[in-house]
């Protein structure tokens, strides 16, 4: 007499294998949307980087830093570049707020001259808020968000992590010398 053996559920063998097929498929295509993902911010805040350092908008930082240090309430050219270089950097804060692009990001492309121009800028920002309140609506959580991203990333703070008058004055005098020849 032969031994009884189980019978092989060749049916359950398949679901199993189909299950595992499945979640592989699962865990590589997650794994792809999250490469696309990187690379769809990395194309936009290059993007960004680009309009931010050509020639047209340097002309307009210097315009702005010009003016920060110097303000004048008949410089109203000056005045339209600060709100120019503002609306930039709430561009970038409004894909952030859709999280097409993250803190990191954010910080690596442009921190340098987003805290800074925040700061110094806050009179403007507080002018345009008390025509709309929804003037630079997405900027404030960007920044506190790269600000904590930043103090995280960092062990020592930078010359410009505790902005002082002349800091700012530091800041706006390196933006207003940009090289803007082509």
């Amino acid at each position: 007499m032969q031994p009884c053996l189980p019978a092989t559920d060749w049916n359950a063998i398949s679901a199993m294998a189909a299950s595992a097929a499945a979640v592989a498929a699962i865990v590589w295509q997650l794994s792809e949307l999250r490469h696309r993902k990187a690379v769809r911010q990395t194309e936009l805040m290059i993007r960004l980087d680009e309009k931010f350092d050509s020639l047209e908008f340097r002309k307009i930082r210097v315009r702005a830093a010009q003016y920060l240090l110097n303000p004048r309430e008949t410089d109203s050219e000056g005045e339209d570049a600060v709100y120019t270089v503002l609306n930039f950097f709430e561009g970038i804060a409004y894909h952030w707020r859709s999280h097409l692009i993250n803190d990191e990001s954010v910080w690596f492309f442009v921190g340098y001259w987003l805290l800074p121009y925040y700061i110094i800028a806050n009179t403007q920002i507080v002018t345009a808020r008390a025509h709309d309140p929804d003037a630079f609506v997405f900027l404030d959580p960007m920044v506190e968000s790269v600000r904590t991203f930043k103090s995280k990333r960092r062990r020592e703070p930078t010359r410009y992590d505790v902005l002082t008058t002349e800091r700012s004055k530091d800041f706006l005098k390196d933006e207003a010398a940009l090289f803007c020849e082509s």
